[in-house]
């Protein structure tokens, strides 16, 4: 998935009054995350809309994560506490099984 298909998705999905720099920076905290914890390598920032077509890290069908880690942002940030938990947990799954997958395959 590219940065511009995970604002796109967002935007469509979630809409809210957040800004597409906002929505960005979001996305750089879970792939800078994504990164350190399964290479421990620093993740290139983000820099839109210089790099909107870029590919992202997790690969299908892991790569909804961006929308459930962007979605639990909104929901924090719009003070929406109890869909805040909801969308944490959601993100949270989703990752567990996408480290699980890594540690399976990252010598493939």
């Amino acid at each position: 998935m590219t940065v511009q298909e995970v604002i796109s998705l967002v935007e469509e999905t979630k809409p809210s009054a957040y800004s597409t720099n906002t929505i960005v920076s979001w996305l750089n905290e879970c792939e800078s995350n994504l990164i350190m914890r399964t290479s421990g390598d620093i993740a290139r920032k983000i820099k839109y809309p210089d790099d909107a077509g870029r590919e992202l890290s997790a690969p299908l069908p892991f790569e909804k994560i961006y929308v459930e880690f962007i979605t639990a942002k909104i929901d924090y940030q719009d003070q929406q506490f109890q869909a805040y938990q909801n969308s944490m947990a959601i993100y949270n799954a989703t990752e567990i099984e996408y480290l699980k997958y890594w540690e399976r395959h990252k010598y493939d």
